[in-house]
């Protein structure tokens, strides 16, 4: 009996799908970012903290959700805002923008999201300024140890700076936008 369970190729095409699905299906290996009206608020939520200017996504295979509000709250009440995504080997980490992000604050500020993966924005929701001019700078694959090649999704998306520069791409996180 041993001898015919060493040569079944069953049994070796079943452990190699459970360590496939182990390995690379389970759904807990993805960490993405989702900016949603159903996100935390505040300046701190689940997988995600925001210190000086500086919003980042931790590694702890959960994926964080956060409020337009947390953005735009940081917009007019402290500064500029740089969203950063970090890339962690083997695991998938993208953007999802499903709300508008609308900074209706008086002075001019920068909003950078700077996102290892694809930064994909819902169809209808806009990013958008109303008194002051919005940078608005979109960065993916953003370290040079990456090899993966982000890409930017804006089908449908207004993007309205009020004067601002918009600057969309990918590289190095020494690259000049404007």
């Amino acid at each position: 009996m041993e001898k015919n369970f060493r040569k079944s190729p069953f049994i070796a095409q079943f452990f190699s799908v459970c360590v496939f699905t182990v390995f690379f299906v389970t759904p807990g290996f993805t960490q993405h970012l989702t900016i949603s009206t159903a996100g935390n608020q505040g300046t701190s939520g689940t997988n995600w903290s925001i210190s000086g200017n500086i919003l980042t996504v931790s590694n702890s295979n959960v994926s964080a959700h956060i409020h337009p509000s947390v953005i735009t709250n940081h917009l007019t009440s402290v500064g500029d805002l740089t969203i950063v995504l970090p890339w962690v080997s083997g695991v998938p980490r993208d953007l999802y923008i499903n709300s508008s992000i609308v900074y209706t604050g008086s002075t001019s500020r920068t909003l950078t999201f700077n996102i290892v993966n694809d930064i994909i924005a819902a169809s209808s929701i806009s990013i958008s300024s109303s008194n002051s001019s919005l940078n608005l700078v979109l960065r993916t694959a953003m370290s040079s140890s990456n090899t993966d090649h982000g890409r930017i999704q804006l089908n449908g998306t207004t993007i309205a700076t009020n004067g601002g520069h918009f600057w969309a791409g990918g590289g190095p996180t020494a690259a000049t936008w404007n």
